[in-house]
C-alpha cells in the first residue's frame, strides 16, 4: 500500500471529528485541498504547525508546500525555522513545487495571451485538387477531374481545328468513356481494344471521365498543325488556373500513349493566369516557337535568336508559330559551333529572367518539344476571368 493510502487509512481510523467529508475519489485523483487534517494527526517527522489552521498540505511523497505556493516559510518569520523539520531524504532546496499546485493558480490564461508551442501550431497549407489528361491512340483525348469550365474550353479548342481530317468525331462521357471496348466503330477492329489505361470505376474524383475521338491522327503526324494543336490544349488548362505537376507513365500493352500529365489547382480562387508555349525541334536544322503569347513574343524570339542567331539562315512566321532554319551541322553541332548544352542552359536562364519556366519535355510523333509556362496576356486573363 502506498504512503498516500496508509496516511488516509490512519486518518479515518483515529479521527473522531466528522466535520471533514471523506474523499469520494481515489487518492491519486483527489484534489490536494481534500487532504485536510487536524494537527493531532500530523506526523511529527513531517511538520509541526502549532496552533495554525489546517491549511498546509504535505504528503510523504514530496517536499513541503504552503498554501501560497512557496516551498519554504518566508524569511521574515523568525519562528519559521523552529517549526519546520527536515524530511528524511529531502533537503530544503530539493523541491518540486509543480508536482502539487495547479498549473494556472490564478485562473486560465486569456485567449489573446495564449501562445501554443511550435509543435502544436498547424501548418498553413492550401489544399489542391488534381486532374489527369491523356493523349493516346493517335486521335484520343481523355480528361478526368477537370471542372466544366476547363472541359468546355478544351472542347472549343478541339472543335476549332478546321481543314481536312480536323475537328471532333465523337464525344463520350461517364461509363461510355470508361469502357471504350463497348463502343460501336466503323473503323478497323484495332480501334475496338482498350483505348486508354485509365480506369476510373468507382472513382472518388469529382467530375466524369470524358473522351473525344478526333478526326485523323494528329498525335502521330509530324506536322506543324499537330504541334500547335497540342500546345493549345495545354495552354488552355493553364489559363484555367491549372498547373502542370508531373508526367504519369501508365501506358498499357497494345495501347500507345503519347502524353499523360497530372495537373493541380488550388481550391481557393487565384487571379494569376498562366499560359503555355513550346519550342520544338522537328529536324536537325529547324527550330520552332509555337503558341507564344502576343505580349511575350518579342522577348521569346529575342532569346531564341540570341542562342542560335549566328547560325540562323532564314526564318518565317505564320499564325501561331515562328520557324527558323539553321546553317551548319545542326542544332547541337560539334566544335567550332557552339556546344549544345551551353546553348540550352543559356536559353533556359534567359527565359527565366522573363518569368518563363520550363514545365516538361515531350516527344510527340518523334518531335522533341519543350513546354514552357509564362504569364498570360492581359486580354486573355480578362476573358478567362469573365467566363469563369
Amino acid at each position: 500500500m502506498s504512503a498516500v493510502h496508509e496516511f488516509d487509512h490512519e486518518r479515518r481510523s483515529t479521527s473522531s471529528d466528522d466535520s471533514f467529508p471523506e474523499p469520494v475519489t481515489p487518492p491519486y485523483l483527489t484534489p490536494m485541498s481534500s487532504y485536510m487534517y487536524s494537527p493531532s494527526n500530523v506526523d511529527a517527522g513531517v511538520l509541526d504547525i502549532g496552533d495554525r489552521s489546517p491549511s498546509v498540505t504535505s504528503l510523504p511523497l514530496g517536499p513541503l508546500i504552503t498554501v501560497d505556493g512557496r516551498t519554504q516559510p518566508a524569511q521574515d518569520d523568525p519562528n519559521a525555522t523552529m517549526r519546520q523539520k527536515n524530511i528524511p531524504g529531502y533537503g530544503y532546496q530539493q523541491t518540486s513545487p509543480t508536482r502539487f499546485f495547479e498549473p494556472f493558480p490564478e485562473g486560465p490564461i486569456p485567449a489573446e495571451q495564449f501562445r501554443p508551442r511550435r509543435g502544436f501550431i498547424p501548418s498553413i497549407h492550401v489544399p489542391h485538387e488534381f486532374a489527369l489528361i491523356t493523349l493516346s491512340e493517335g486521335n484520343l483525348v481523355r480528361m478526368l477531374g477537370f471542372d466544366e469550365g476547363a472541359v468546355g474550353a478544351v472542347r472549343e479548342v478541339l472543335s476549332s481545328q478546321e481543314g481536312e481530317k480536323q475537328g471532333v468525331r465523337s464525344e463520350r462521357r461517364g461509363k461510355e468513356a470508361q469502357h471504350p471496348q463497348r463502343r460501336k466503330s466503323t473503323d478497323s477492329a484495332r480501334e475496338g481494344r482498350v483505348l486508354s489505361p485509365v480506369n476510373v470505376a468507382a472513382s472518388p474524383v469529382e467530375g466524369e471521365m470524358i473522351e473525344w475521338c478526333l478526326e485523323g491522327k494528329p498525335w502521330k503526324e509530324r506536322k506543324n498543325s499537330s504541334e500547335i494543336f497540342f500546345t493549345s490544349v495545354i495552354s488552355t488548362l493553364l489559363k484555367h488556373s491549372y498547373h502542370y505537376v508531373s508526367p504519369l507513365n501508365i501506358s498499357a500493352p497494345g495501347s500507345p500513349l503519347h502524353f499523360s500529365g497530372i495537373f493541380s489547382r488550388s481550391i481557393e480562387p487565384t487571379e494569376e493566369r498562366r499560359c503555355a508555349f513550346s519550342v520544338s525541334f522537328p529536324a536537325a536544322n529547324i527550330i520552332r516557337v509555337i503558341g507564344a503569347p502576343r505580349e511575350s513574343t518579342p522577348g521569346i524570339l529575342a532569346v531564341v535568336r540570341q542562342g542560335w542567331g549566328q547560325r540562323l539562315k532564314e526564318e518565317k512566321s505564320e499564325i501561331g508559330a515562328w520557324e527558323g532554319r539553321l546553317k551548319g551541322p545542326g542544332l547541337f553541332g560539334a566544335v567550332p559551333e557552339p556546344p549544345g548544352p551551353e546553348v540550352v542552359l543559356e536559353t533556359l536562364a534567359a527565359f527565366n529572367r522573363q518569368g518563363i519556366e520550363l514545365m516538361t519535355l515531350v516527344r510527340l510523333a518523334g518531335t522533341e518539344m519543350w513546354l514552357f509556362d509564362c504569364p498570360a496576356s492581359k486580354e486573355e486573363s480578362m476573358t478567362i476571368s469573365t467566363s469563369t
